[in-house]
This record gives structure tokens, sequence and C-alpha cells, in this order.
């Protein structure tokens, strides 16, 4: 038997995952209104006044911890935050992550299921604002997806506005990579040139008001992600397998050869099979997002709010016209028990972690976890 699980929700599941969504986004704002979870937010706060109001090239520093790791046009995206205090700016972009954690699981159903009914949309919604990191709302994943979701719901009736939405989300590239490849494979080029061309436009109205060169900025910001994204000073995240491969092959040499052999062959497989869906289907539903998302998450930095990049992934499961099966439900519920429930962070606060074998399971859940995932959504799409 075929067909969403969700159309026809029971009143009770509505009201008790309903509960829990409003008590997740309450936790969401209480951690918001805390003084040391706003640093990250800071950082963005000053990199768009700097720009906005002082005229300054944000990337021309050599010091880490002062660089930027977002891209040029999304600090002209983000450049009114620049204009507003600071102690008004926090509560005010919170609340805009509230109204976007609702938005983008409506536009991701809309995607995967353009006539479905908002009967079965609602649940599967509630149940990704139970999410762990939809709780953080001083951070802009939720801005990249939502743009995202809605570059790929109008696609097919909006290829413009597509393209530009599909522009903005690459504010953080590792959120738009998947919706990008899925327009590739769809062959969808009117909407990745819109895109690129918002990008470039970005980048041209930055060094407009910061009297830069373009290729000077560019330079400046591929030195400064490539930083603190290899070398010494590599940032490490919650997600990414090259820390399982550093644990059986010795740093240096051997450990990146065989990381980067496997993100490229993962990449390279995940390619084949989208350009294969994209001959068949108008919507590359396996490929990308959702195998494209693990990817993602298997090979680039990310902390728990990066999570949310599995949203198509959980409403194809959801709301997709998949063939019903134990397997389909058994992805369905591991993701939501996994990104709804941060098994290591509750760990680390335990206050039970320490070296040894326990903690290293503990630490590597994520990678595990996201790897059966993967393999996981290839058999379904073997088997649909």
């Amino acid at each position: 038997m075929s067909g969403p699980p969700f159309t026809k929700p029971r009143r009770r599941a509505i009201w008790i995952w309903g509960a829990l969504a409003v008590t997740n986004l309450g936790i969401g704002i209480l951690i918001a209104l805390l003084p040391s979870r706003a640093i990250d937010f800071e950082g963005v706060w000053r990199w768009t006044r700097q720009w906005v109001v002082e005229g300054l090239n944000i990337y021309a520093v050599n010091d880490v911890n002062d660089g930027s790791d977002y891209p040029p046009h999304a600090i002209v995206l983000l450049s009114p935050l620049g204009l507003i205090p600071f102690d008004l700016a926090v509560p005010m972009w919170a609340l805009v992550n509230l109204v976007l954690a609702c938005l983008a699981p409506y536009l991701a159903a809309r995607f995967i299921r353009p006539g479905g009914p908002f009967s079965a949309m609602l649940l599967p919604t509630l149940m990704f604002l139970t999410w762990g990191g939809v709780r953080t709302l001083l951070q802009f994943s939720l801005l990249a997806l939502t743009c995202g979701m809605a570059a790929l719901a109008l696609a097919e009736r909006r290829p413009i506005w597509s393209g530009i939405l599909l522009g903005l989300a690459a504010m953080k590239p590792h959120i738009a990579l998947p919706m990008f490849l899925w327009a590739i494979f769809t062959r969808r080029f009117r909407c990745v040139a819109v895109a690129i061309l918002t990008v470039v436009g970005g980048l041209v109205v930055f060094c407009i008001r910061a009297t830069a060169n373009p290729v000077d900025v560019v330079r400046q910001h591929l030195a400064f992600l490539g930083g603190v994204l290899s070398g010494d000073g590599r940032r490490v995240g919650l997600s990414e397998i090259r820390p399982l491969v550093e644990a059986v092959l010795p740093p240096g040499p051997p450990s990146d050869f065989m990381a980067a052999a496997l993100a490229l062959g993962l990449l390279a497989f995940i390619c084949g099979a989208g350009l294969q869906e994209g001959k068949t289907r108008t919507m590359s539903m396996f490929a990308a997002p959702p195998l494209a998302a693990f990817w993602v998450l298997l090979t680039f930095y990310h902390l728990t709010y990066g999570f949310i990049l599995l949203l198509p992934a959980m409403m194809l499961l959801a709301v997709g016209e998949l063939e019903s099966s134990r397997l389909r439900k058994w992805l369905f519920w591991t993701i939501q028990a996994g990104l709804m429930f941060d098994v290591p962070g509750l760990w680390r606060m335990s206050g039970l972690s320490g070296p040894g074998v326990v903690d290293a399971v503990f630490a590597n859940l994520d990678r595990g976890l996201f790897l059966a995932l993967f393999i996981g959504f290839v058999v379904l799409s073997r088997r649909d």
C-alpha cells in the first residue's frame, strides 16, 4: 500500500505533538534570552553593522577570531540587523525564527506533495517543531533553510523567484547545496543561473559599500574558510565522519586522503543517482535534497542546529507518495527520535562523560546515526 501515513491524523496526536512543539519553542525562547547564547548572533550583528554603518571590509582581517565565515551576499542580506540596537535585535530575531520554524516545514511539505491537503502536513510540521535544532532561535540556519524550501516549492511556477531565493539560501552554502543539486539534477538551469547572479550581485553591493576589490574579498573570504575548515584550527562538528576515519588511520595524509575519498565517492554516487532520477521524474526526490543533505552533514562542520537540514528527508517520508514499508517507518521514527532527543548533548551535561569507550560511543552517536540513515535512504530509493 502506498501513500503518506499522516493524511488523517488523530486529534489526540495533534494535541500531544502540539503541546510538545509549544514546550520546545518555549524552551528556545528562554534559551534565547540568556546572554551567553547570543555570542554567535552578536558576531553576525557586529559584521553587518561594520559593513552597513562603517563601510568596512570585514574580510580584511588576519585574526581567525574576527573574520566572518558568512559570504558577502549574506552580509548584505542581513545588513538590516546592523541598523538595529543589539538589545532590540536579539528578541526581534528570535521572533523571526519562530515564524520561520513554522514556515519551513509547510514549504517543505508543499514541495514534496504540492497538491496535498493541509491535514497531511500539520502533524509532521508539529513534529519538526520538537527537534532540538529548532530551539536555537538566534542562529541563521532556519532562514537559509526556509529560503531553500521556498525556492524548491516555487521552482515549477516561479523560476526567477525560485532562483533568487536559492541564491539567498546560499548565505549558508552548506544548507543550500542540496537544493542547488536538486535544481541541477532536474535541469532547472534558469533557476541555477539566477541564483548565481543573486550571489554575485550581493558581492558587488558589498564591495561598493566597502570600497573593496571583489577579487580581494573572495580571496580573503576563502582564505579564512580554509583556516577554519582545515589545518590545526579546523573546527570539528558533531556529524562529520572524518573523526571516525582518524580513529582508524593515523592522522595526516592517510586519514586526509581517505576522508576526501569517502566524501567524493559518496558525492559521485549522489550525482549519478540524481542525474538518473532527473531523466524520469519531474522532481529528484531521493538524491537531492534528502541524500545530499545527509552527505553535507557527514562531510562538513555542523552543530545540532544544522541538523534541521534533514527536514526534506523527514517530509519525504511523512507526506511523500512512497510505498508503505517497515523501512520507511523505521527511517521516519529514527530521524524524529534522533533529532528530537540530543542524546550526545544529554550525555555531556550528565557529568558522566570522561575518557573511555562509552564516552567515545556517545561522542560519535550522531555520525553513526546519519551514516545508517544515509544507507537506509539508499535502500529505500532502490525499492521505490
